[in-house]
């Protein structure tokens, strides 16, 4: 979690171990306090995380045009997954099934 002494939570990151790694569920910063680099740390210490207790990667899924979702994810070092494991694929399927569209599968190696 994200906090600030004054205002209290402004984020927080919720993931799961799988066979894949570390799936990163959620990533949410309160909207005035976007751009300010919260999600980056949020995000970086769970791959700090999963590093340590020696996960193979990170994955998520997300939007794929999105400027705030596949795209700042790359820049983290996450790619594009062609073909998702099976995990990430049921991942998918669910996500379209109610009605999400333009969602792709990214992975972070470790």
């Amino acid at each position: 979690m994200a906090d600030d002494a004054a205002t209290g939570a402004i984020g927080f990151l919720a993931g799961e171990i799988t066979d894949d790694g570390l799936y990163i569920e959620e990533v949410d910063v309160v909207m005035a306090r976007q751009k300010q680099g919260h999600g980056r740390r949020l995000m970086q210490a769970a791959i700090d995380w999963a590093r340590g207790a020696r996960l193979p990667a990170v994955t998520l899924t997300t939007f794929r045009h999105i400027p705030f979702n596949a795209p700042f994810y790359a820049s983290m070092g996450f790619v594009v997954l062609e073909a998702p494991t099976p995990h990430l694929a049921a991942t998918l399927a669910d996500e379209v099934a109610r009605g999400f569209e333009d969602r792709c599968a990214m992975r972070l190696a470790l």
